[in-house]
């Protein structure tokens, strides 16, 4: 009954099983350490204990078996020529949720995102193509 009703609960969630996830819900409390194994060593260059980052669903896999995300940060990437990013003070859908921060996707960073990481994710909402620039 969950995915036919699953838009009457995303308000009220913190913890999303991946098999619900789509594509551009926003994550909170991906760890430093979690994000530099799964981007083999890339990102972040400096791993902080305890630091964590959100992250960005570019992509959900057909019949809910997971999803494609991308670190975020908050200071524009200085390498990149071009970067989407999430505007600061972005409401997000199902939640309300308000970006305290405008938030970079770091697209060349994505990766699968595994079931153990997940679990320990805080679903923020979805971000409207709106708040996307």
């Amino acid at each position: 009954m969950a995915p036919r009703d699953l838009e009457m609960v995303l308000g009220s969630t913190v913890y999303l099983p991946i098999r619900f996830w789509r594509k551009n819900f926003y994550f909170s409390g991906a760890l430093d350490q979690a994000l530099h194994a799964r981007t083999e060593g890339a990102f972040p260059e400096t791993v902080l204990e305890g630091k964590s980052r959100p992250l960005f669903v570019s992509k959900a896999f057909q019949q809910g078996v997971g999803a494609a995300a991308a670190p975020c940060t908050s200071k524009r990437p200085y390498r990149m020529a071009h970067c989407h990013f999430i505007c600061k003070g972005c409401r997000l859908l199902h939640t309300g949720f308000e970006t305290d921060k405008t938030s970079y996707i770091l697209d060349r960073f994505r990766f699968n995102v595994p079931v153990s990481l997940s679990e320990a994710l805080r679903f923020r909402g979805e971000v409207p193509l709106s708040c996307i620039g």
